[in-house]
């Protein structure tokens, strides 16, 4: 695995990237951050089965098999303390609250509206930092 050759402390990684960041936690006890992430990728993707386009132009299929693939990478039972969530309440792509309880007692930043890319994240580079040193 990539992980055991080249060894990293920590992950930063935000929607369905966050969904396998937890995944690659558990499993190797990095610390992570997290943006917005997917909790249940399996459920909420449903809504793009089919043919789906992205910004540029290019197309993709999203079928079951696809959503089924992502079942084996749930993690039911986060440990907090190895967790940085980061959530905007005006995420127009997933509930926020999903992610607020299932990462609850993690370090965790919730601010009022914003969006899905969680706006101005910059703002919070010195404190991802010295999260990631520990």
């Amino acid at each position: 695995m990539l992980i055991q050759k080249h060894p990293i402390t920590g992950i930063i990684a935000s929607s369905l990237g966050g969904f396998y960041a937890s995944y690659l936690n558990e499993h190797h006890s990095l610390k992570t951050v997290l943006i917005n992430p997917s909790i249940a990728p399996y459920e909420t993707t449903r809504r793009y089965l089919g043919k789906n386009t992205l910004e540029d132009g290019s197309t993709f299929i999203w079928n079951e098999n696809d959503i089924d693939s992502l079942r084996p990478y749930a993690v039911e039972a986060p440990r907090s303390e190895n967790y940085f969530v980061f959530l905007q309440t005006g995420d127009e792509v997933l509930d926020y609250t999903v992610a607020q309880n299932h990462y609850a007692g993690a370090k965790m930043i919730i601010e009022k509206g914003g969006n899905h890319r969680f706006e101005k994240f910059e703002r919070y580079f010195d404190e991802v930092s010295a999260f990631l040193s520990i």
